[in-house]
């Protein structure tokens, strides 16, 4: 069955005169226009598409070249080539992944290194700030040549006691080695150890000293001394605290404390090893110490 036109003018004529000659051919001419128009209207839209998609290709076009163009200047930069194509990508990203590697390695390296360094900053900053107060402690006090903790620790007992710190010294600073016996310094010293830090304390002050002491943390070695009144000890004959002289204007009972703490720690002075071996209780110029026993140190 032939189709029938749907155009608009047809479909509006009486229905009675379609069956006319001249209708029909009027029809058929009508059928004809509007398929044309059809063809030529999907012609137009297939253009219009067609330019649409060039448009959309050149735009694409357009921001390739601009990234190519941006990776090859990098590539120039990094020293990868003048002219890197897309064949060489794959031979530029494995060199990037190993210099990208060789920076986290060197990363990792310098920052360790500033750590390092900002550790030594401050222990530097920390040991000046030590050493500054040393200094201002040692000028306070310069007859002393104690270690700063102690001579604070002093100070601070003398607070709570009431008392001058001169009525609290150190064995240390009663003492001192004669001037003819300067050889044998070290070795008096060695022999005296820990004991040269002990406080003399008299004795109505003690008891309040060690409750004092006893409910603090002190952050030190305390060694405390009672100052009694005691006969003064004798030294040996050829003992090291012969070579000492005790510092004038001591009070008595200090001294005599003093020389007790003294007769305790007293050794003989032998010329060599050999008389240190057959002598207990000796010391030799060196330092080198005999005990009972045959204990050597």
């Amino acid at each position: 069955m032939r189709s029938m036109c749907r155009c608009y003018r047809c479909a509006t004529w009486p229905r009675a005169s379609s069956s006319r000659p001249s209708t029909k051919r009027a029809c058929r001419r009508c059928s004809s226009n509007c398929r044309t128009g059809l063809r030529r209207r999907a012609r137009n839209g297939g253009i219009e598409s067609l330019q649409e998609n060039i448009e959309h290709a050149r735009k694409e076009l357009a921001r390739i070249a601009h990234n190519l163009a941006q990776y090859q200047a990098l590539a120039r930069n990094l020293g990868l080539g003048d002219h890197a194509e897309a064949d060489h990508l794959v031979s530029h990203q494995a060199q990037a992944q190993a210099a990208m590697e060789q920076i986290d390695a060197e990363e990792a390296e310098l920052q360790a290194d500033a750590e390092h360094a900002i550790a030594q900053a401050h222990n530097a900053h920390t040991r000046l700030r030590d050493t500054q107060a040393e200094y201002d402690a040692v000028r306070q006090r310069p007859g002393s040549n104690l270690p700063v903790e102690f001579q604070r620790f002093r100070a601070e007992l003398a607070e709570h006691l009431g008392v001058p710190e001169s009525d609290l010294p150190f064995a240390a600073e009663l003492v001192e080695v004669r001037q003819a016996e300067q050889a044998w310094r070290g070795a008096i010293e060695r022999a005296l150890g820990s004991h040269r830090l002990r406080i003399l304390v008299p004795q109505a002050a003690m008891h309040a000293a060690l409750q004092w002491v006893n409910q603090r943390h002190n952050r030190l070695h305390v060694r405390l001394l009672e100052v009694q009144a005691a006969t003064p000890a004798a030294f040996m004959p050829d003992g090291f605290a012969r070579k000492l002289n005790l510092k004038p204007a001591t009070p008595a009972a200090h001294l005599n404390t003093l020389r007790h703490l003294l007769h305790g720690l007293d050794r003989h002075c032998v010329p060599d090893v050999e008389t240190l071996e057959r002598t207990p209780h000796a010391m030799t110029v060196q330092g080198l110490m005999s005990s009972q026993s045959g204990h050597f140190d």
